[in-house]
């Protein structure tokens, strides 16, 4: 018998909290410590919505070569959709909702919201999402501050933010350069 010398990283993930897991007596103390040698604390997805149009494009990339289908575009009011979205099924649910569009969707297709999941849609009825879209977009994106709000309940996505005010994309970069605005 010959030995092998070896080198194991262990990695773990979690979603509980494991120091009261250990006070409650559900978790080994001595694991803990034998695996808790770089912890690494990502919060939920709700509260990093920023991260959501990154994600949508990643997602749409990868799952687009594994279908051998090609990259849809994803209308701005759909990316609204995501962004007012609770996500309790955190990035696996955003992962599956892109995985059902890429499979669905037809070639050259560009994905609205009726698209998306039935229960999905309905999960963000208490949002009054519809309305809350409907009423920004009376939005004529003359001022600065409505400018400035589109863009804030966008989270920076310029499409989306356009279509809220009523205006192109190219309209929106106008007025963000001659209004010297952050973009």
């Amino acid at each position: 018998m010959k030995l092998i010398p070896t080198d194991v990283r262990i990695i773990a993930a979690i979603n509980r909290d494991l120091e009261k897991m250990i006070d409650d007596g559900s978790f080994r103390e001595d694991l803990y410590y034998r695996l808790n040698v770089i912890s690494i604390s990502i919060p939920p997805l709700q509260d990093r919505i920023e991260d959501i149009p990154e994600l949508i494009q990643l997602f749409l990339k990868e799952f687009s070569v594994k279908y051998k289908m090609p990259i849809p575009e994803i209308d701005p009011e759909t990316i609204y959709t995501f962004l007012q979205h609770p996500w309790q099924g955190n990035v696996r649910q955003l992962r599956n909702i892109i995985e059902r569009i890429i499979i669905l969707a037809s070639d050259n297709e560009v994905i609205k919201p009726h698209h998306l999941p039935k229960n999905f849609v309905k999960e963000n009825n208490p949002h009054s999402l519809n309305i809350q879209f409907e009423e920004q977009k009376k939005l004529n994106g003359q001022s600065e501050d409505e400018i400035q709000y589109a863009l804030q309940i966008t989270y920076g996505n310029k499409a989306a933010a356009a279509k809220l005010l009523g205006i192109s994309r190219a309209t929106l970069y106008n007025k963000l350069k001659k209004r010297n605005l952050k973009e």
